[in-house]
């Protein structure tokens, strides 16, 4: 046996693998999910003088994200102990979940999921005007997928959510199947009156499925600074849009086609693209009630 060592000394250790890292700097990554890795294989050479690719914690900071907040694949099939658990704890809460199965035999395919908390309806109804706002976006993680949201205003013009859902993507398909989910909710718009904006985003196509959930018994505005956006934006036109909010703004027919014509002549490509939109949809004067 030999006491003195003249052999070089080895920073590697096939003993500590990414799982290990996770378990071992778990509460660190808790507290400090923007560690980055630079400081993390640092942090693993000064502790333990082991030398770790930085690969490694990559995947040791992915595996702790994992424990930490639940691995997506699993999480899809919890969503039904979700819904029982909102309803039997915010009682009069809508949780709708929707799958799709590729033969009557194969396992279920999360599709959609409808959510509208009790709280947030009953406060919509009875504190909030009867106007609302429609809106999808993008949703980020490894299954993708859109976010449809309806929301109001309150008494402090506030956003207000009422309900929203996770669909497969933003059509008409997903917005006829979120708006009926929405109404069964809320009352029928001929019984309430509902009036619903738009942002006028061409990938939206809640408009057509209203018409045919409602055979056209439904009003519809248009965001007037949402247009003012499509149509000038990258632009600083200034006189542009002041031309354009005097047309929103006018209280009679006459005022509103003075506005629109003074708007041609600084803008005819403007002027073209507002005339395609209804302007009782948008202009103050002509707004049907």
């Amino acid at each position: 046996m030999y006491l003195k060592h003249s052999c070089a000394r080895s920073y590697k250790n096939t003993q500590v693998t990414s799982q290990w890292l996770a378990n071992k700097y778990l509460e660190t990554i808790r507290v400090n999910p923007k560690w980055l890795l630079k400081a993390f294989k640092y942090q693993v050479m000064n502790d333990f003088k082991v030398d770790v690719t930085k690969y490694k914690v990559y995947r040791a900071k992915r595996k702790a994200f994992e424990i930490i907040h639940g691995d997506y694949k699993e999480s899809y099939g919890r969503l039904w102990d979700y819904a029982a658990t909102l309803q039997k704890t915010n009682e009069g809460s809508c949780v709708v979940v929707k799958v799709v199965r590729t033969i009557p035999t194969s396992p279920a395919i999360f599709q959609r999921m409808y959510v509208s908390f009790a709280a947030m309806k009953k406060g919509f109804k009875e504190g909030c005007r009867p106007f609302i706002g429609l809106d999808g976006c993008h949703l980020k993680g490894p299954y993708r997928g859109q976010l449809l949201s309806a929301i109001g205003r309150d008494g402090n013009d506030n956003i207000y959510p009422i309900a929203v859902a996770t669909v497969e993507q933003e059509n008409n398909e997903a917005w006829s199947w979120f708006l009926k989910n929405l109404l069964d909710d809320i009352g029928s718009v001929k019984d309430n009156g509902w009036t619903f904006i738009s942002d006028r985003q061409k990938g939206m196509g809640w408009q057509k499925s209203l018409r045919n959930l409602y055979q056209r018994q439904i009003t519809e505005y248009v965001c007037a600074t949402c247009m003012q956006t499509s149509e000038t934006e990258g632009t600083e036109r200034k006189a542009l849009k002041d031309k354009l909010w005097e047309a929103a703004a006018t209280c009679t027919e006459t005022e509103y086609l003075a506005a629109m014509e003074e708007l041609k002549k600084i803008d005819e490509a403007a002027y073209n693209y507002l005339d395609t939109v209804d302007q009782c949809m948008w202009s103050k004067g002509i707004f049907y009630l």
